[in-house]
């Protein structure tokens, strides 16, 4: 399956000061922008992410900042800062795993935003039919090399090994959850997972080849590990380390979409939208 390069642009590395004062990477961070009802322009940009990795930066920072590292257009990164408190999670849910933060797109930064259209909402999984076994992919960090200049965000690919029929157990409870065949580690926390959707499918009783597109599927929540001692192979150097199974836990787009719908974002989009028509609309006599 080709990947975009342009799809990598979607996302940045977060990070957190330590208590030596020392910036260290923390997960991966994703950019979404909701267009205006109406509009193809402009728009309200958010910064996403999973909710455990903010909720570890809140454990470990030493100054209350979620710094975001992001690449310059010309060379370099820079990092821009941000409140803890300021991460919005969902208004309802304490076991979605996702965190956001309003963020405005930027010249400066080299780096784009993708389409809330994009987003693979209940509708999307069905008209697209989207199921077990269609390609996907993640874009993130990778922890031993990420880049001494400028970020670069890593590709794994697999393919959905289960949909959320039923809730997953996890460490913080029973939740809706993708599972995907593909080995997630730890800075790949809060990365976007997209499905390839342009091969061939069953449109009613016709096979339709080409059509459709790459949607965003969730975010990575984490992976199942297990002792060494139970696996089937041999392992010839066991130090207690776990192993990766293999399956990753993905939280759904839709709610991502949920948290972004939180009225904290919904008043600022609406108050937005009120200053743009205003300053649109011809006063009278001109």
């Amino acid at each position: 399956m080709p990947i975009p390069d342009e799809v990598r642009k979607c996302v940045a590395f977060l990070a957190y000061r330590d208590a030596q004062g020392m910036i260290q990477l923390a997960g991966t961070v994703f950019f979404v922008v909701i267009n205006f009802p109406g509009e193809t322009l402009g728009g309200s940009g958010y910064a996403i992410t999973a909710k455990h990795v903010i909720e570890g930066i809140r454990q470990d920072s030493s100054d209350g900042k979620v710094y975001v590292r992001l690449n310059l257009r010309n060379v370099g990164a820079r990092y821009a800062e941000s409140r803890i408190e300021d991460w919005q999670f969902h208004p309802t849910d304490s076991s979605v795993d996702v965190a956001v933060h309003p963020f405005p797109p930027s010249a400066d930064y080299d780096h784009l935003v993708f389409p809330s259209s994009g987003i693979a909402t209940p509708d999307v999984i069905r008209t697209q039919n989207i199921g077990i076994g269609d390609e996907v992919f993640i874009t993130g960090l990778f922890v031993h090399h990420y880049g001494q200049q400028r970020n670069i965000p890593i590709i794994r690919m697999g393919n959905i090994a289960a949909m959320p029929e039923e809730k997953v157990r996890t460490t913080i409870g029973d939740i809706d959850a993708y599972l995907i065949e593909a080995r997630s580690i730890g800075g790949l926390s809060g990365s976007p997972v997209f499905v390839n959707t342009t091969g061939p499918r069953a449109v009613g009783n016709i096979i339709s080849v080409g059509s459709g597109g790459i949607f965003l599927l969730g975010l990575v929540r984490g992976h199942w590990d297990i002792p060494p001692s139970e696996t089937d192979s041999v392992i010839v150097d066991n130090r207690g380390e776990s192993v990766n199974m293999g399956i990753a836990i993905v939280v759904p787009s839709q709610k991502i979409l949920e948290v972004l719908n939180h009225p904290v974002f919904q008043r600022a989009r609406n108050e937005a939208l009120s200053s743009q028509r205003a300053q649109n609309t011809p006063t009278p006599g001109s």
